[in-house]
């Protein structure tokens, strides 16, 4: 563990922190450690791979001149002493396993973290290349489904305050006469409900879309349990499991990428050697063949050239 202390340059009053010390590498935590005059503390939590980037962008949102984020806000104020502590990271748990139990280390009163899951500074972008921990995930059934109708001019669906607050998570179409079933995943459910019904109103190319115009009544949607405010790289892995334990029958493929398209792709035509070739047609009305313009090609000076009479003018 090593604690590296925040401190204030005098010349340009900014906040500056040791750079050399952030060079290293793997899979790292991080705490901010704000202590007030009162003795108490506020925390921030996070992880990362590459500490040298993801702390000075802290340092920068800490100088600017108007702090938005709770954190900035208390280091503004110079009474406070602000530290952050760094410990290296067991990289076969998983960055978000790693995050979720040092925040929940942390006391309610003293957390700065806006979800019990971190993601709420840096993009999960960064952990591409590394497995989520989903191991113990067994997709469930959804508790309670919200039904498609047909209204006046658009198909909408009747969903409640409770799907609304939901963000992350995995939902489930299905079709309750037909049996029809298609699993999705979404950074924000209640938008991507609403581009599936936006799209079954304007009839789009895609299986899901096709069925729910022609029957918006027998459709409904819900979402899995257990899903709620995941990373977007474990819910793509918990998407694929959901698939392939769910089986669904208008996904596209195991691990989602959208509805399977109704419409078959065009194939080129070959041409037939018999049919002669097509006659090449003018910008006249009538269709005839092409006109090609006459030109006339200069005139070569002649060698002797024949000498002409001299008129003579009285």
């Amino acid at each position: 563990m090593e604690a590296i202390r925040l401190s204030v340059n005098s010349d340009r009053g900014r906040f500056v922190i040791d750079k050399q010390s952030l060079k290293k590498e793997g899979l790292h935590t991080y705490q901010w450690i704000v202590t007030q005059p009162d003795h108490s503390r506020r925390i921030l939590s996070g992880v990362t791979e590459n500490l040298y980037q993801r702390i000075p962008t802290y340092i920068r949102e800490f100088n600017q001149k108007r702090p938005k984020s709770e954190l900035a806000k208390l280091v503004a104020n110079l009474k406070n002493k602000t530290i952050v502590v760094i410990r290296k990271a067991d990289e076969k748990k998983g960055a978000q396993e790693v995050e979720k139990a040092l925040i929940k280390s942390v006391k309610k009163n003293e957390n700065l973290n806006r979800t019990a899951g971190g993601n709420g500074g840096g993009s999960w972008a960064q952990f591409g290349k590394r497995k989520a921990a989903l191991t113990k995930f067994k997709p469930g059934t959804p508790e309670k489904y919200y039904p498609f109708e047909q209204r006046a001019t658009h198909i909408a669906c009747k969903t409640s305050p409770t799907i609304c607050k939901q963000r992350s998570a995995i939902y489930k179409a299905r079709n309750k006469m037909t049996g029809e079933s298609y699993i999705g995943m979404s950074t924000n459910v209640m938008a991507r409900i609403r581009t599936h019904a936006s799209k079954a109103s304007h009839a789009a190319d895609t299986s899901l879309s096709r069925a729910i115009q022609a029957n918006p009544e027998q459709w409904e949607v819900g979402v899995l349990p257990y899903t709620n405010d995941l990373s977007p790289l474990s819910l793509r892995e918990a998407e694929k499991r959901a698939i392939q334990v769910k089986k669904p029958t208008l996904n596209a493929n195991k691990g989602g990428g959208g509805p399977a398209p109704m419409r078959k792709p065009k194939q080129p035509a070959t041409p037939d050697a018999s049919t002669p070739p097509p006659r090449p047609r003018s910008s006249f009305c009538g269709g005839s063949p092409a006109l090609t313009r006459r030109t006339t090609q200069p005139a070569t000076p002649d060698a002797n050239p024949p000498v002409q009479p001299r008129k003579l003018f009285r």
